[in-house]
C-alpha cells in the first residue's frame, strides 16, 4: 500500500484530528475507496475510445472485430 497526500481545508483537518482513531480509520478507508473508484473510471478504456484513437469508421470496427464481439463488449456505433 502507498500513501498519497491530498490537501484538505484546515477545518476538515482539525475536525479529523479530534475524532477517535477508529473514526479516522473509517474515514480514510472511505476516501481510499472513492479515490480508487474515480481512478478506475478515469483509466477505463473501451472500444469506442479505441475507435476514436485509431480513427476508425464503424465499418472498419465491424470488419476488424466482428459484429457479435462488438455487441458483447457494449460497443456503440459512432455513425462515422
Amino acid at each position: 500500500m502507498s500513501t498519497v497526500r491530498i490537501p484538505i481545508s484546515d477545518t476538515a483537518s482539525n475536525t479529523l484530528k479530534r475524532l477517535s482513531r477508529q473514526k479516522q480509520s473509517i474515514i480514510r478507508s472511505r476516501i481510499s475507496s472513492i479515490l480508487e473508484e474515480e481512478i478506475k473510471n478515469e483509466t477505463s478504456f473501451d472500444l469506442n475510445d479505441y475507435q476514436d484513437v485509431m480513427n476508425m469508421t464503424d465499418r472498419e470496427m465491424l470488419l476488424t472485430f466482428g459484429e457479435e464481439y462488438l455487441k458483447n463488449k457494449g460497443w456503440v456505433a459512432s455513425e462515422k
